[in-house]
């Protein structure tokens, strides 16, 4: 008995005529593309600073997940220069349980209160000013900063964010009033934090979004306007005093924005899909 064959050619064909359908039966279309749901509104997330080491997860239930992480590496001006700003060097991140965390530099010690985030100015007014980097893994909105001691002293500090391209160049060896120049924005100086309460930030006219901030004492270098540095004194404002604060924790809202919905196959990429065992078929029986 003959066997009959069809070419591919004349499989696709059929298959696309039958796509096509009569003028009764309709025509074929792509499905349209969802209109993807708006996002939740997340409550902000708060990372406690109070156990020992430089990364923590958060989570409203406070047992410990994946993701959302935010690391922390400490600096000071410690490269001492004369009669100029002194350049950061690395220092070490100290924790005091309740209290959060403190800053030990290479010049001050550990001694109260230089164990927590400090910057004497008896000689020279731009040395031993401590810093964090906070680097979260997704950008985010800092939202506020909590304090967790300050001995009786004053507590003001200095943030930016990072708004530069790609991620920020090493803070070694440069010096605070160079950071403008390095992608680096400011975002606000803030005055008489108190311990325990959460002091709003990033409130300004430019609301920041960024995967790094750097937080400060008072730091008159990273902003000269307004700021002023002398013996025993730095201010960006009317008060001015050293000052000396742990860190407890910090408030920010990350970034939602759902990725973009896929992209349907089109109608004829799937009538080639199921043409692709008849082809097959075809061909066995041709070699037979």
């Amino acid at each position: 008995m003959k066997k009959t064959t069809f070419s591919p050619l004349t499989l696709m064909s059929a298959l696309l005529i039958l796509a096509s359908g009569s003028a009764n039966a309709g025509h074929w279309s792509s499905p349209p593309i969802p209109t993807p749901p708006a996002p939740d509104l997340l409550p902000p997330w708060d990372w406690n600073l109070n156990n020992s080491g430089t990364s923590w997860s958060y989570n409203p239930t406070g047992v410990s997940e994946a993701g959302h992480k935010l690391s922390l590496q400490a600096y000071s001006s410690t490269g001492d220069v004369a009669n100029a700003a002194d350049t950061i060097e690395a220092a070490t991140l100290a924790s005091y349980g309740t209290y959060g965390l403190g800053v030990i530099n290479a010049d001050t010690g550990s001694s109260q209160p230089e164990h927590a985030f400090g910057g004497s100015s008896f000689d020279d007014p731009f040395e031993n000013m401590d810093a964090v980097l906070l680097s979260f893994d997704e950008v985010t909105t800092l939202q506020s900063v909590t304090i967790g001691w300050n001995g009786g002293y004053d507590s003001d500090f200095s943030l930016m964010a990072y708004t530069g391209s790609g991620t920020p160049a090493s803070l070694l060896g440069v010096t605070y009033d160079s950071l403008d120049q390095n992608g680096w924005s400011l975002v606000g100086h803030y005055y008489d934090a108190v311990v325990g309460t959460p002091t709003a930030v990033n409130t300004g006219s430019t609301v920041y979004s960024s995967s790094y901030y750097l937080l400060s004492v008072l730091n008159p270098e990273l902003n000269g306007a307004g700021c002023s540095s002398g013996q025993n004194t730095r201010t960006c404002a009317s008060d001015g005093s050293n000052d000396y604060f742990k860190l407890l924790a910090v408030k920010g809202t990350p970034d939602t924005t759902p990725p973009p919905p896929g992209v349907p196959v089109p109608p004829t990429a799937f009538l080639f899909l199921a043409a692709l065992p008849l082809i097959r078929l075809t061909r066995r029986a041709k070699a037979a």
